[in-house]
């Protein structure tokens, strides 16, 4: 009966260990000539919930916000978001896939490259802000 006991309440606190744990808020941005744009996101048992891609256009008063909502496996996370995808998407690329790393978010692109005058994809590195 005291073993049954014991193995109960660990059970219980272990149960309550993971469901304890807090989510974290995460905030990156990338400061270009036109714009600005900002991600935030909340994780929690790696999942993305509260996402905001924030775009500010330096000429415009209002920003814009897209949701979005994903998943975290290590230090991929994959980003669903609610509608149009808020800025190019490298061709055939069905899935949006962000990266951490140390620099940052990593966010692949599709652009002009202004010195070789051609559209292509590229990685674009947003570095951590703080979060409010």
């Amino acid at each position: 009966m005291r073993k049954t006991l014991i193995s109960a309440t660990l059970a219980v606190l272990a149960v309550c260990g993971i469901s304890a744990k807090k989510s974290e808020t995460l905030c990156f941005a990338n400061e270009g000539l036109k714009e600005k744009q900002t991600i935030r996101f909340e994780v929690s048992n790696n999942i993305i919930s509260k996402g905001r891609f924030i775009r500010e256009n330096y000429e415009e008063d209002a920003p814009r916000t897209s949701a979005f909502t994903g998943s975290k496996t290590g230090t991929v996370l994959v980003i669903e978001f609610k509608g149009k995808t808020p800025y190019p998407t490298p061709p055939k690329s069905d899935t949006i896939v962000w990266k951490l790393g140390k620099q940052g978010l990593v966010v692949s692109m599709y652009g002009k490259n202004y010195e070789t005058n051609k559209w292509s994809a590229y990685d674009a590195v947003f570095t951590a802000c703080k979060t409010e």
